[in-house]
């Protein structure tokens, strides 16, 4: 639910603009093209979590007050995007002019970003996943061979 929500203005802007510009093949394919990316994104994250829970529990736990405060400094700086950028839609929407340095380099930063990730293209970024994917299911059937080998051991007498 968390990463869903915060999907849903990605989302609601990607559809407007597909139901805005496309026919009706386009608005379904932009559909599942993002379902299966959410999907996908979703599906890794779960998998890794489930394969390498206590590792990675035990790495959180420890890391968890500097994640907080990262994630909290992250979470205000983006509140402070945001609110400059609804006043900057209200400046232009009244007439104002539409040339900001702030909304500018946001803009760049986020084309340069699509670009990035339009030149590696889904087939590399799905392979790159799917060894992510293998690489923790390898390393997480390891430990539990291992442990396993020991658990099933008759204790010395």
């Amino acid at each position: 639910m968390a990463s869903l929500s915060c999907t849903i203005g990605p989302f609601l802007a990607l559809t407007t603009t597909a139901l805005r510009s496309s026919s009706a093949v386009g608005v379904i394919t932009t559909f599942l093209a993002y379902a299966l990316g959410m999907g996908l994104v979703v599906g890794v994250v779960t998998v890794a979590v489930a394969l390498a829970r206590d590792s990675v529990a035990a790495r959180l736990r420890r890391a968890m007050p500097y994640v907080t405060r990262a994630g909290g400094g992250l979470l205000v700086l983006a509140g402070l995007y945001v609110a400059y950028y609804g006043w900057f839609e209200l400046r232009v929407f009244a007439g104002g002019s539409a040339d900001d340095p702030v909304v500018g380099a946001a803009t760049r930063v986020q084309a340069e970003l699509v670009r990035l990730v339009e030149s590696v293209g889904p087939g590399w970024t799905a392979l790159v996943l799917g060894v992510l994917v293998a690489g923790v299911g390898a390393l997480a059937w390891l430990r539990s061979r291992r442990g396993g080998r020991r658990g099933s051991e008759a204790p010395p007498r």
